[in-house]
């Protein structure tokens, strides 16, 4: 050691206790708990006694606090002599009391901990050795009493809390938030207290009080800066980002929340560049995985997204995309759909995140398309032409999966797939070929469907593009039509063979509606009036046909159902009709309700007709035979019932369940129609007609007795075909 090295261990050894009698006695008189007088006439003894007794209540909070029985409260602490000891044990000593100041730190609220500190500080004098450390430890509760002891115990202020003067000389007064804001704004003080929560993260000692206490500093700091322009905030914003990063590596939930909320306010305050927002979107999805905070990160991620200044609708870079959750992104029910739907400044991170998938071969998940979003003109023609270059590569091996994204872009901006194309040289044709589907546009039967016009009317309106050869068009559909005719009885019966059928038809049907030509496909591929309703009203329940494409089918199908008039009982369709009354769409419930009255109308006096429609064929001969089928009185009773409250409906849907279950809340007509609509939630076997007729039966339950049995079995059905 050298000689400058023990001359400064004897200054620092003798700086407490180099003074006269009075000094020390002064010294030892400064007390957390007691006042002077009382203080000075304590010995060692007692205040070790009392300290240690708050020690051993403190461990039962937290064992780590035994580490310290060990050392600075072990019997022969009493002992130790700052003044006589070498300056490495000094410096241990006083990293020991600093440990023990940051295990202290969350419970200064407690009078045990107050007590626990009386001894490294009055034994230690922690108040002068450890004065920084002393005070950036407590510095959360500035504006509580404890901080105006720690203040009054604190006789010469450290270089970086001099601000702090003026509080103590105004008798230890608790400083204003207004204070410490200022005092983060100074850049030493803020890289001062951020490595120093930094060390706390790291050593795991960090607390809620803490954490909140420096997110709210940092907050009001960038944003005092960022309102006048101060050229302070650019040495700020690589603090921010590394305390950021330390909270984000951290265990702990609430310091993933911290980040969260700092990287938001920062990234609106500063423009920072894409590699770095980039960069922290990466960190927080590597540190998210089952911490139970998608939710909280994935808002993050999106308000970082939304402060891109260049380039914020480009792909994704993989990493980033494999590390988001993909497969739940645009799920109908999750809670990152409705974030994204919360904000149109949204669109930026969805046109990315869709060209990323495009452009990596990654599967398109088809929940994208259901979910209403909106994009900017620009953005669609983005995912357009990549989507474009992709099915025209010689190294895309199933262009047939971009066939549900080439919808969306049509029914978003037709006018868009058409110049891209056109840029691409690509014949929407030849697209169709490609895809082995025609493009549905959505708008092409909206004045059909509206207005309730016959498909053959002629609209100025109508024509959304036009065919280079439609003839050739009409006459290769006609050809189709005649190659795939229909002897299926019922497409109600759901068989593989069956299933393979009605989606080839359902293909042609698309195509009739653009064409106009649906009275066409309707007489030539259906051989039998059964085989055409089951198609329509299958058709109307399925969900991965266009909305409008269903509310077509409705209007086909009431047509139809019309030209029957009398001679057929068409009640046997009501409970899957019922299931549309649930569908979120209005136009397919209003569309469905007036189905529902008409088969009133045509049903009116007609007790001597036996003829059923559908009876022995719509589930398969077997299956049929044994649906429990209510007479044609009760059928009316009940449809006269339902179409009381049929405008209602209309409007919303949900009050189906509660209309329905007044009505079989009847003694009589109530387990007679039970019973009808159990039969058909029984045989059916379309899943979601099938678990929409459970959920029917199983709201109504309520309203009669004797059905628990039953019940309790529909709930297990339904809970199996919901996984």
């Amino acid at each position: 050691m050298s000689l400058a090295d023990q001359l400064s261990g004897i200054q620092e050894a003798t700086r407490t206790f180099a003074l006269d009698r009075k000094k020390r006695s002064n010294l030892h008189s400064i007390s957390l708990i007691y006042d002077s007088n009382h203080a000075a006439t304590q010995d060692y003894d007692s205040i070790y006694l009392e300290s240690f007794e708050a020690l051993e209540r403190l461990e039962t909070l937290d064992k780590k606090f035994g580490k310290f029985k060990l050392s600075i409260f072990s019997e022969t602490s009493i002992n130790i002599d700052r003044t006589v000891q070498s300056k490495e044990q000094n410096d241990d000593l006083n990293k020991t009391i600093d440990a023990f100041l940051s295990l202290l730190a969350p419970y200064w609220h407690l009078a045990i901990s107050i007590k626990a500190a009386e001894w490294p500080l009055r034994r230690f004098q922690m108040n002068v050795h450890n004065s920084e450390y002393f005070l950036l430890s407590t510095l959360p509760y500035y504006d509580q009493p404890i901080f105006k002891r720690v203040l009054y115990v604190v006789t010469k202020l450290p270089p970086m809390f001099q601000w702090l003067t003026g509080f103590k000389k105004l008798n230890n007064k608790n400083p204003s938030k207004h204070s410490i804001i200022k005092t983060f704004n100074d850049v030493e003080f803020y890289n001062l207290y951020s490595n120093f929560l930094i060390d706390e993260i790291k050593r795991n000692n960090q607390y809620r009080k803490q954490l909140v206490f420096f997110v709210s500093m940092a907050i009001s700091t960038l944003a005092s800066l960022a309102s006048t322009t101060s050229p302070k905030l650019s040495e700020l914003v690589p603090l921010s980002l590394q305390v950021s990063g330390s909270l984000l590596t951290s265990k702990d939930n609430e310091c993933k929340i911290s980040a969260y909320t700092l990287l938001a306010v920062l990234s609106s305050a500063v423009p920072l560049s894409k590699d770095v927002i980039l960069a922290s979107i990466d960190t927080i999805l590597i540190h998210t995985a089952n911490s139970g905070l998608s939710s909280q990160a994935f808002i993050c991620i999106l308000k970082l997204y939304q402060t891109i200044q260049s380039g914020s609708n480009d792909p994704l870079p993989l990493k980033t995309l494999k590390n988001l959750p993909s497969n739940l992104l645009f799920e109908e029910d999750s809670t990152f759909l409705e974030l994204i739907r919360s904000s149109p400044f949204n669109n930026s991170f969805i046109c990315s995140y869709l060209r990323s998938i495009i452009i990596n071969n990654l599967e398109i998940d088809s929940n994208i398309f259901n979910t209403n979003l909106k994009l900017s003109k620009n953005q669609l023609k983005l995912i357009c032409n990549d989507s474009i270059k992709k099915v025209i590569s010689k190294d895309e091996k199933y262009p047939i999966r971009f066939t549900k994204l080439f919808n969306f872009i049509s029914n978003a901006n037709y006018d868009i797939l058409l110049i891209c194309l056109k840029s691409n040289k690509l014949p929407i044709d030849n697209l169709e070929m490609i895809l082995q589907t025609t493009l549905i546009n959505e708008n092409l039967i909206k004045n059909d469907i509206t207005n309730g016009k016959d498909n053959n009317d002629n609209d100025g309106d109508e024509i959304i593009y036009i065919k280079e050869d439609l003839e050739t068009k009409l006459e290769e559909l006609q050809s189709e039509f005649e190659t795939n005719k229909s002897n299926i009885d019922s497409f109600l019966y759901a068989t593989k063979s069956n299933d393979n059928v009605f989606h080839t038809l359902l293909s042609l049907y698309f195509k009739s509606i653009q064409l106009k030509i649906t009275d066409n496909f309707l007489n030539v591929c259906f051989n039998s009036i059964n085989s055409k309703i089951s198609f329509l009203l299958r058709a109307a329940t399925s969900l991965n046909a266009p909305i409008k494409s269903r509310t077509y089918a409705l209007k086909l199908l009431n047509d139809n159902l019309k030209k029957l008039g009398k001679k057929i009982q068409t009640y046997t369709i009501l409970p899957i009709l019922c299931t549309l009354l649930l569908n979120e769409s209005q136009p397919i419930r209003s569309n469905a309700s007036t189905v529902i009255k008409t088969i009133k109308e045509s049903n009116n006096g007609n007790n001597s007709s036996k003829e059923l429609l559908l009876s022995d064929t719509i589930f398969g001969k077997e299956l049929s035979a044994k649906l429990a089928l209510i007479s044609p009185k009760d059928a009316r009773q009940f449809i006269s019932n339902l179409i009381e409250f049929l405008p209602d409906i209309e409007l919303d849907g949900k009050l189906f369940h509660k209309i329905f279950a007044n009505i079989v809340s009847d003694r009589k007509l109530g387990k007679i129609v039970l019973a009808f609509f159990a039969s058909f939630a029984n045989s059916i076997d379309l899943p979601s007609v099938k678990l929409d007729l459970i959920t029917i039966i199983i709201n109504a339950s309520r309203s009669i007795k004797d059905v628990k049995k039953l019940v309790v079995n529909l709930k297990f059905l339904k809970n199996k075909l919901s996984i």
